[in-house]
């Protein structure tokens, strides 16, 4: 008797529910313990994201990466390993119950997941690094389409075509022209860059799998690493992919006889890499004006302006490529065989 309405509310949500302070000083660290602390609460993380992975893809990649990052703790991959491995059972149980095909196209959440607990470090993951996560995202999201089309006894670019004949039937009764050139145009977006279209599928993944991450760092009080454009430094490698890739492409379109995937892959690999360097160009320019004191407007048009400068006469990527090699923001580079 002569208690408070709050009286039955825990001393923690009575310090939430204080409208005058808002969150008590002590309530955040104590949340920052629970979320860190206990591995086994990492490894029930990791098993619901297996189970959620049939269902949504990219949110298992986040609550798989939690669930890793709370296993693993600081460096001990062992456990990291062994919270995959009940994500992945918990991902066959859930897929035998729903439908047994949707554990090949769960695969790439899960190792998405994985893929970056073992690439980050203690405060995050490196633009260079990241880089490799979505390469790792995007083949095993590939591999796993190709295992879903061979059990269908097709394969990956038949089923592409397949694609593209169908927007044909779909559209062979317009008698618009304008309609007729836009199905063209898309016809030749679908046959030549479908790759790409996986590359965009692991770059979700993989920025999904951070978010996981991102949120087990806060927990543990540490702020995630945020890397600025005018930061921004590409592996050396994507240099070679790009001169493998101009040089595949050339060859595909003046040398008769060659095998079309040579041709496909060249301009995959060059679009891919012309995005990444035109990241590494625009950069540069951000970094060049942020040294003299510009404004936010003035870099993000900045932006805009070197994307039509890109797109008109590939002018961004290859001060780009060129950056990779003299760096002109004097970055520390250290490089290794990731970035």
């Amino acid at each position: 008797m002569g208690e408070t309405s709050h009286s039955f509310i825990p001393r923690a949500d009575k310090g939430l529910l204080d409208a005058s302070n808002g969150m008590r000083p002590g309530v955040g660290p104590n949340l920052r313990r629970v979320l860190a602390n206990l591995p086994s609460q990492g490894l029930s993380w990791a098993i619901l994201g297996g189970a959620v992975s049939v269902l949504s893809t990219v949110l298992a990649a986040a609550l798989v990466a939690f669930g890793l990052s709370c296993a693993a703790g600081e460096g001990r991959t062992r456990k990291a390993f062994l919270a995959f491995l009940a994500a992945l059972a918990a991902a066959s149980l859930a897929a035998a119950a729903y439908d047994p095909p949707r554990l090949v196209t769960a695969l790439p959440a899960l190792a998405s997941a994985l893929a970056l607990v073992l690439l980050a470090d203690e405060t995050g993951i490196t633009a260079s690094r990241a880089c490799v996560l979505v390469l790792v995202s995007a083949a095993v999201t590939l591999g796993s389409s190709a295992a879903v089309a061979a059990s269908q006894g097709t394969s990956v670019p038949a089923s592409m075509e397949a694609y593209a004949a169908s927007i044909v039937a779909a559209t062979s009764g317009s008698q618009s022209l304008a309609l007729r050139e836009e199905v063209g145009h898309a016809l030749f977006l679908v046959r030549t860059y479908w790759p790409l279209a996986y590359l965009a599928s692991g770059g979700l993944l993989a920025a999904f799998s951070k978010l996981g991450r991102d949120a087990w760092l806060r927990g543990r009080g540490i702020r995630p690493r945020r890397t600025p454009l005018a930061n921004f430094d590409a592996p050396l490698w994507v240099l070679p992919a790009f001169v493998v890739g101009l040089a595949l492409s050339a060859a595909s379109s003046r040398l008769t006889g060659l095998p079309a995937g040579i041709g496909l892959a060249g301009r995959n690999l060059l679009a891919a890499a012309r995005v990444v360097l035109f990241l590494q160009g625009c950069a540069v320019a951000v970094g060049f004006l942020k040294r003299r004191d510009a404004g936010v407007a003035t870099q993000a048009v900045a932006v805009m302006v070197a994307a039509w400068l890109e797109l008109s006469f590939v002018i961004v990527s290859a001060v780009g490529a060129v950056d990779l090699v003299a760096n002109f923001r004097g970055l520390p580079r250290r490089r290794t065989s990731v970035g």
